[in-house]
Protein backbone atom coordinates (compact mmCIF):
# COMPACT_ATOMS: atom_id res chain seq x y z
CA UNK A 1 0.00 0.00 0.00
CA UNK A 2 1.54 3.63 -1.17
CA UNK A 3 2.16 5.64 2.02
CA UNK A 4 -0.62 8.07 1.40
CA UNK A 5 -3.08 5.30 1.32
CA UNK A 6 -1.65 4.02 4.61
CA UNK A 7 -1.80 7.00 6.40
CA UNK A 8 -5.45 7.32 5.04
CA UNK A 9 -6.17 4.41 6.32
CA UNK A 10 -5.00 4.77 9.74
CA UNK A 11 -7.19 7.91 10.24
CA UNK A 12 -9.65 5.71 12.13
CA UNK A 13 -9.25 4.04 14.95
CA UNK A 14 -8.36 0.05 14.13
CA UNK A 15 -8.05 -3.11 15.51
CA UNK A 16 -4.72 -4.99 14.75
CA UNK A 17 -4.10 -8.91 15.06
CA UNK A 18 -1.66 -10.85 15.06
CA UNK A 19 -1.36 -12.88 11.73
CA UNK A 20 -1.12 -16.55 12.44
CA UNK A 21 1.15 -19.01 10.11
CA UNK A 22 -1.54 -21.53 9.37
CA UNK A 23 -3.20 -23.09 6.94
CA UNK A 24 -6.60 -21.04 5.61
CA UNK A 25 -10.05 -23.31 6.48
CA UNK A 26 -13.54 -22.51 6.09
CA UNK A 27 -16.47 -24.06 7.82
CA UNK A 28 -20.09 -24.00 6.53
CA UNK A 29 -22.80 -26.40 6.81
CA UNK A 30 -24.20 -27.78 3.19
CA UNK A 31 -27.98 -28.28 2.35
CA UNK A 32 -27.95 -31.44 4.13
CA UNK A 33 -27.29 -29.90 7.05
CA UNK A 34 -23.44 -31.47 7.38
CA UNK A 35 -20.65 -29.32 8.23
CA UNK A 36 -18.38 -28.80 5.19
CA UNK A 37 -14.81 -27.71 5.55
CA UNK A 38 -12.66 -26.39 2.39
CA UNK A 39 -9.22 -24.25 2.00
CA UNK A 40 -8.46 -21.97 -0.40
CA UNK A 41 -11.79 -22.61 -2.50
CA UNK A 42 -11.24 -26.78 -2.11
CA UNK A 43 -13.45 -28.85 -0.05
CA UNK A 44 -11.53 -31.08 1.80
CA UNK A 45 -12.28 -34.79 2.60
CA UNK A 46 -10.47 -37.42 4.88
CA UNK A 47 -7.61 -39.40 2.78
CA UNK A 48 -8.04 -37.36 0.18
CA UNK A 49 -6.11 -33.90 1.61
CA UNK A 50 -2.85 -33.45 2.77
CA UNK A 51 -1.47 -34.96 5.97
CA UNK A 52 -2.11 -31.78 8.28
CA UNK A 53 -5.75 -31.92 8.20
CA UNK A 54 -5.60 -35.49 9.75
CA UNK A 55 -6.31 -34.22 13.04
CA UNK A 56 -9.18 -32.08 11.64
CA UNK A 57 -11.61 -34.78 11.52
CA UNK A 58 -11.51 -35.74 15.04
CA UNK A 59 -11.40 -32.07 16.24
CA UNK A 60 -15.17 -31.80 13.90
CA UNK A 61 -16.50 -34.64 15.10
CA UNK A 62 -16.78 -33.24 18.31
CA UNK A 63 -18.26 -29.75 17.39
CA UNK A 64 -20.52 -30.75 14.35
CA UNK A 65 -23.57 -30.28 15.86
CA UNK A 66 -22.62 -27.11 17.52
CA UNK A 67 -20.90 -25.39 14.83
CA UNK A 68 -23.76 -26.34 12.38
CA UNK A 69 -26.34 -24.54 14.29
CA UNK A 70 -24.67 -21.70 14.90
CA UNK A 71 -23.09 -21.22 11.53
CA UNK A 72 -26.93 -22.33 9.66
CA UNK A 73 -27.12 -21.42 5.93
CA UNK A 74 -25.97 -17.81 6.52
CA UNK A 75 -22.13 -18.01 7.72
CA UNK A 76 -18.84 -19.17 7.48
CA UNK A 77 -16.16 -19.36 9.83
CA UNK A 78 -12.74 -18.71 8.71
CA UNK A 79 -9.43 -19.80 11.13
CA UNK A 80 -6.18 -20.55 10.34
CA UNK A 81 -5.51 -24.54 10.75
CA UNK A 82 -2.13 -24.65 12.84
CA UNK A 83 -1.64 -28.37 12.97
CA UNK A 84 1.57 -28.36 10.80
CA UNK A 85 4.85 -26.29 11.41
CA UNK A 86 4.83 -24.10 7.75
CA UNK A 87 7.41 -21.05 8.40
CA UNK A 88 6.97 -20.46 12.20
CA UNK A 89 7.35 -22.78 14.87
CA UNK A 90 4.78 -22.31 17.68
CA UNK A 91 5.13 -23.98 20.92
CA UNK A 92 1.90 -22.66 22.96
CA UNK A 93 -0.90 -22.69 20.48
CA UNK A 94 -4.02 -23.13 22.23
CA UNK A 95 -5.69 -25.15 19.73
CA UNK A 96 -4.60 -26.01 16.20
CA UNK A 97 -8.03 -24.01 15.02
CA UNK A 98 -7.48 -20.16 15.35
CA UNK A 99 -10.69 -18.48 13.99
CA UNK A 100 -10.06 -15.12 12.34
CA UNK A 101 -13.41 -14.03 10.44
CA UNK A 102 -16.99 -14.81 10.51
CA UNK A 103 -18.42 -14.26 7.07
CA UNK A 104 -22.01 -13.64 5.40
CA UNK A 105 -21.88 -15.18 1.88
CA UNK A 106 -25.48 -13.98 0.76
CA UNK A 107 -24.58 -10.16 1.70
CA UNK A 108 -20.50 -9.89 1.10
CA UNK A 109 -20.14 -8.68 5.21
CA UNK A 110 -17.54 -9.94 7.47
CA UNK A 111 -18.24 -9.76 11.17
CA UNK A 112 -16.13 -7.62 13.51
CA UNK A 113 -13.72 -8.75 15.74
CA UNK A 114 -16.39 -8.23 18.40
CA UNK A 115 -18.88 -9.98 16.62
CA UNK A 116 -16.27 -12.79 15.68
CA UNK A 117 -15.11 -13.41 19.04
CA UNK A 118 -18.37 -13.71 20.87
CA UNK A 119 -19.44 -15.75 18.76
CA UNK A 120 -16.19 -18.20 19.01
CA UNK A 121 -16.70 -18.04 22.79
CA UNK A 122 -20.12 -19.37 21.90
CA UNK A 123 -18.35 -22.41 20.76
CA UNK A 124 -15.61 -22.38 23.00
CA UNK A 125 -12.81 -22.08 20.49
CA UNK A 126 -9.94 -20.30 20.04
CA UNK A 127 -9.09 -16.49 17.94
CA UNK A 128 -6.52 -15.27 16.45
CA UNK A 129 -4.19 -12.84 19.32
CA UNK A 130 -4.79 -9.32 19.22
CA UNK A 131 -2.13 -6.96 19.72
CA UNK A 132 -3.64 -3.22 19.92
CA UNK A 133 -6.51 -1.29 19.23
CA UNK A 134 -7.52 2.36 19.00
CA UNK A 135 -5.75 5.12 17.09
CA UNK A 136 -2.03 4.55 15.54
CA UNK A 137 0.54 6.55 13.68
CA UNK A 138 1.92 4.87 11.22
CA UNK A 139 5.45 4.93 12.10
CA UNK A 140 3.97 3.13 15.27
CA UNK A 141 3.04 0.04 13.07
CA UNK A 142 6.80 -1.31 12.63
CA UNK A 143 6.49 -1.63 16.31
CA UNK A 144 3.77 -3.92 17.00
CA UNK A 145 5.20 -6.58 14.69
CA UNK A 146 7.03 -8.13 17.99
CA UNK A 147 7.23 -11.82 19.70
CA UNK A 148 4.28 -13.72 18.99
CA UNK A 149 1.95 -14.54 21.43
CA UNK A 150 1.57 -17.86 20.52
CA UNK A 151 5.56 -19.01 21.53
CA UNK A 152 9.02 -17.80 22.02
CA UNK A 153 9.20 -16.89 18.04
CA UNK A 154 8.63 -13.44 15.85
CA UNK A 155 5.12 -13.06 14.58
CA UNK A 156 4.90 -13.39 11.12
CA UNK A 157 3.15 -10.12 10.72
CA UNK A 158 -0.40 -8.35 11.48
CA UNK A 159 -3.62 -7.69 9.93
CA UNK A 160 -4.83 -3.86 10.75
CA UNK A 161 -8.35 -3.74 10.75
CA UNK A 162 -10.86 -0.80 10.21
CA UNK A 163 -14.51 -1.47 11.17
CA UNK A 164 -17.70 0.14 12.01
CA UNK A 165 -21.17 -1.10 12.91
CA UNK A 166 -20.18 -4.50 14.13
CA UNK A 167 -19.01 -5.21 10.42
CA UNK A 168 -15.34 -5.22 8.71
CA UNK A 169 -14.87 -2.18 6.12
CA UNK A 170 -11.45 -2.42 4.88
CA UNK A 171 -8.39 -4.51 6.47
CA UNK A 172 -4.41 -4.27 5.49
CA UNK A 173 -1.23 -6.70 6.28
CA UNK A 174 1.88 -5.94 7.30
CA UNK A 175 4.58 -8.64 6.87
CA UNK A 176 7.57 -8.57 8.79
CA UNK A 177 10.88 -8.24 6.45
CA UNK A 178 12.84 -11.40 7.73
CA UNK A 179 9.25 -13.46 6.40
CA UNK A 180 9.42 -11.30 3.24
CA UNK A 181 13.20 -12.23 2.47
CA UNK A 182 12.97 -15.51 3.67
CA UNK A 183 13.40 -18.04 0.63
CA UNK A 184 13.23 -21.71 1.57
CA UNK A 185 11.32 -25.04 -0.09
CA UNK A 186 7.67 -25.21 0.05
CA UNK A 187 6.83 -26.31 3.70
CA UNK A 188 4.51 -29.15 1.87
CA UNK A 189 7.42 -30.89 0.35
CA UNK A 190 9.09 -31.59 4.08
CA UNK A 191 8.44 -33.60 6.21
CA UNK A 192 5.67 -32.54 8.46
CA UNK A 193 6.46 -31.08 11.84
CA UNK A 194 3.56 -30.31 14.14
CA UNK A 195 3.63 -27.48 16.43
CA UNK A 196 2.86 -27.68 19.80
CA UNK A 197 -0.21 -26.61 21.87
CA UNK A 198 0.24 -25.08 25.22
CA UNK A 199 -1.17 -27.33 27.28
CA UNK A 200 1.41 -29.93 25.71
CA UNK A 201 4.04 -27.44 26.27
CA UNK A 202 3.13 -26.98 29.79
CA UNK A 203 2.87 -31.12 30.57
CA UNK A 204 6.53 -31.31 29.35
CA UNK A 205 8.15 -28.27 31.47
Amino acid sequence: MPRAGAEEFLQEPVVVEEKVDGANLGLSAGPDGRLRAQSRGNYLAPGRCHAQWNPLWPWLARRERSLVAALGAKLMLFAEWCHARHTIAYEALPDWFMAFDVFEPDTGVYWSVDRRTVLAAELGVSTVPEVFRGRLALRDVPGLLGKSALGAVRMEGIYLRREAHGRLLARAKVVGMEFKQQIEAHWTRRTLVPNRLAAEAGARS
